[in-house]
């Protein structure tokens, strides 16, 4: 009868640790798993990560020379209405301060945008963006208000610096020699440049 007793013992006893075995392997398995998810979720993000900035650096590469080519053709018509030459850095120079500005002005038009609870860029964002200079303020109101009342908006005009007395002479002068030209650089922040820039994007 002991010996009985004692052999139900040892198989309730391997029962137990075949079970709590079981359970262990079970843990093992379920932490491997949970384990395993999470670095498949750490490598997914890692290549959508890299995707996004490869696609983001094409993009940025394809906005710059579209950017750097307008800026060659003014420069060119800005040197042929000055009657000068403008070098190719300073063209690099305006092409790469104009897509940092670029960057800036879409950064803050959408900041614009999510203060104000909307998903939709609009021209109070625009004009939040160029609020501190007044009389840029006014050139795009008024642009916006002649585009939505269908109105053709005036030819927006560069004026030239002139000399008095000496408009009539210029056509009788010879051109100037390359070492006496001298370079024209129109500053991004002007109000004008700025105009036709935005006037560009619309």
């Amino acid at each position: 009868m002991t010996s009985r007793n004692d052999g139900i013992q040892l198989l309730l006893q391997a029962e137990k640790s075949a079970s709590e075995k079981v359970n262990e392997a079970k843990r093992r398995k379920a932490k491997r798993l949970k384990e395993a998810k999470i670095e498949a979720q750490a490598e997914i993000d890692a290549e959508r990560a890299e995707r996004e900035r490869h696609f983001k650096m094409i993009e940025e590469r394809e906005h710059k020379a579209e950017l750097h080519y307008k800026c060659t053709k003014i420069a060119e018509e800005v040197a042929k209405a000055q009657n000068c030459t403008i070098d190719l850095d300073i063209v690099c120079l305006a092409t790469e301060l104009l897509f940092r500005f670029y960057q800036v002005l879409a950064t803050d038009l959408e900041t614009f945008a999510k203060h104000a609870k909307r998903t939709t860029i609009n021209m109070d964002d625009v004009l939040c963006f160029v609020r501190r200079n007044p009389q840029l303020v006014q050139l795009m109101s008024d642009f916006h208000k002649q585009q939505t009342t269908g109105k053709k908006p005036p030819d927006v005009a560069v004026p030239l610096p002139t000399s008095s007395g000496t408009d009539s002479k210029k056509s009788e002068q010879p051109p100037p020699k390359d070492s006496e030209t001298k370079t024209a650089v129109h500053s991004p922040d002007s109000a004008q440049s700025l105009t036709e820039w935005f006037m560009d994007l619309e």
